[in-house]
């Protein structure tokens, strides 16, 4: 059970997730855990495009939480493969894998958010 608080903060910010790529990652939990990432940082970067170190302090890896992700060599080839399956689901996903290998180079999505737009209806005669 959510706390009232706890509610109201996420509904105060709430960030552009298509549901359609929720089912479709719910099978797999790290890469969902790392949509969301994605989409949220993506979402809420301003200017410049953000660089995340994918191993150090304060990393990707220690965002995504799991002790699993302490081998780096393992975790950045783990991080290339969901980025593209977000790619996939989310083909404008403005991140990517730094030139050497060891950050992500996340840009706004303000204008391509992860959701895709209503459609609308179609006039049937």
């Amino acid at each position: 059970m959510l706390s009232e608080a706890f509610y109201r903060e996420i509904d105060e910010h709430r960030i552009p997730v298509e549901r359609e790529a929720i089912a479709a990652l719910a099978h797999a939990p790290g890469v969902l855990d790392f949509y969301m990432w994605l989409v949220w940082k993506s979402w809420t970067v301003k200017g410049r495009p953000a660089s995340v170190p994918l191993v150090a302090p304060n990393g990707l890896s220690e965002q995504l939480g799991s002790a699993e992700y302490a081998q780096p060599r393992l975790f950045r080839f783990r991080i290339k493969t969901w980025l593209r399956q977000v790619k996939a689901l989310w083909p404008e996903c403005p991140a990517t894998i730094s030139p050497t290998g060891d950050s992500i180079l996340v840009q706004s999505s303000q204008r391509n958010p992860a959701i895709k737009p209503a459609r609308k209806a179609v006039k049937t005669l």
